[in-house]
């Protein structure tokens, strides 16, 4: 049984391959020459393999984005955000800061942490958690200025109309 790659590089096991010769080093078949044609193989397997994540990203893009922007639209999730903005600190810091119970905060930290949002490390029996994406901010004062522009329009409007 030899490994054919064949169309848009997705590996199949063949008796013997049309397409591609069954080849492996020996004496009247220089190793060099094996090894790039199992290379070249490998990288067009490699290429499919991203295009097809590609195509999926594409189809799913908008579904993922909407997921993301969930997780940040949480006042609780915003507000630890911001509360780990300074540094990492300890779960047993960050619950007392937030008005919920203690079940709560934690399911909100893992929300943020499968985001890509927060990192955790655990140290005995505490568990640290760190911003694992600072751009987030950058993200979250861009909607400020969209939020704090579209008021200033609303007051516009609202003077013009007295």
């Amino acid at each position: 049984m030899g490994r054919c790659y064949g169309q848009a590089g997705i590996r199949r096991e063949t008796d013997q391959c049309r397409s591609h010769p069954t080849a492996s080093p020996s004496a009247n078949f220089p190793q060099i020459y094996y090894f790039s044609l199992v290379w070249d193989a490998r990288r067009r397997y490699i290429i499919a393999l991203l295009h097809r994540h590609a195509i999926m990203y594409e189809n799913q893009k908008s579904e993922l984005e909407a997921a993301f922007l969930a997780v940040l639209g949480q006042e609780t999730r915003l507000r630890l955000l911001y509360f780990l903005k300074d540094g990492e600190k300890c779960a047993c810091e960050i619950t007392p800061r937030m008005s919920e119970d203690p079940s709560v905060v934690s399911r909100h930290l893992v929300k943020l942490r499968e985001a890509g949002l927060l990192e955790s490390r655990r140290e005995g029996v505490s568990i640290y958690y760190r911003i694992r994406e600072p751009r987030v901010f950058a993200l979250l004062e861009l909607a400020d200025e969209m939020i704090r522009s579209a008021a200033r329009e609303k007051a516009r409007d609202a003077i013009r109309a007295l």
